[in-house]
């Protein structure tokens, strides 16, 4: 093989990331021009009682999962949850870490605000939320109370419409602000 015989390979893999990157580009135009051209964002209204359904699908998603951790996992809670199956595999696996550590998680909600519910599509939600919670660890079977902790925490959630309901399809904590 001769120095140059890597050169053939080389460009037909440089070509197909170019290519790639292309067709990347143009199926998420929209996302693309607002970021390199400053495009704004296309404005979708939300009515006032969509806004509320959305925010209430948040806020019954909180309280029923502060019971489905209290619970150990029973699956009345997961079934009742307007949550998509990613998000409840998540939550499940963190309930059988606590629970192969031996220990409960009981969760109030004391309070949640909304601060912000933005469509980012017709069938697109994102919704902000400050939440204040009391976390309690109990030690299995003994009853005991390991920890108690109150926290303050920022949310982002991201929902997705289904049907006429509306469902949490992800969610991550923000920075304090």
């Amino acid at each position: 093989m001769t120095a140059t015989g890597g050169r053939p390979l080389r460009n037909i893999i440089l070509s197909a990331v170019v290519a790639f990157l292309a067709l990347g580009g143009v199926q998420e135009w929209e996302t693309f021009a607002q970021q390199w051209f400053g495009r704004p964002k296309p404005v979708i209204e939300l009515s006032k009682a969509e806004r509320g359904a959305i925010a209430d699908t948040v806020v019954n998603y909180l309280e029923l999962l502060s019971h489905f951790y209290g619970t150990g996992g029973d699956k009345r809670f997961a079934d009742r949850m307007p949550a998509a199956l990613i998000v409840m595999d998540e939550i499940s696996r963190d309930i059988a870490y606590i629970r192969h550590n031996h220990r409960t998680q009981e969760m109030s909600l004391l309070r949640v605000e909304v601060l912000a519910v933005d469509a980012i599509a017709t069938d697109r939600a994102e919704v902000r939320t400050r939440e204040f919670w009391m976390t309690r660890y109990f030690v299995s079977g003994s009853g005991a109370t390991e920890e108690t902790r109150s926290d303050i925490v920022p949310a982002h959630y991201r929902l997705a419409r289904e049907g006429r309901t509306w469902t949490v399809v992800g969610w991550d904590p923000e920075d304090a602000r």
